[in-house]
C-alpha cells in the first residue's frame, strides 16, 4: 500500500468543507415510494401498481407497509411538537 492513504467517508464538495449535512427525517419518502404512492391517489389496485412500475403484487404491498409506517411515524412527531407547544 502507498504512503497516501484515501479519506474514508464521503469527500466534501467545494465549499462544503465544516459543514454539517441535515439528514433528511426518516419519514421522507423515496423515489419508489412516491411513485407508488402516485398511483395510490389514482385508485389503482395493487395488481395495477404491480403493472405499471414491472414489480410484484407483494413488493407493492411492502412499499404500502413502509409508506403508512412513515406517516403514523410522522403523525406522531407533529403529535408531540404540538404537545410541547
Amino acid at each position: 500500500m502507498s504512503g497516501k492513504e484515501k479519506p474514508k467517508g464521503p469527500v466534501p464538495q467545494k465549499g462544503q468543507e465544516g459543514k454539517s449535512k441535515e439528514k433528511d427525517p426518516p419519514w421522507f419518502f423515496t423515489r419508489r415510494e412516491s411513485e407508488v404512492i402516485d398511483l395510490m391517489l389514482q385508485l389503482k389496485s395493487n395488481e395495477e401498481i404491480a403493472r405499471a412500475l414491472h414489480i410484484s403484487v407483494h413488493t407493492v404491498a411492502s412499499y404500502k407497509k413502509r409508506i403508512m409506517n412513515k406517516v403514523r411515524m410522522a403523525e406522531r412527531v407533529q403529535s408531540k411538537k404540538e404537545e410541547k407547544a
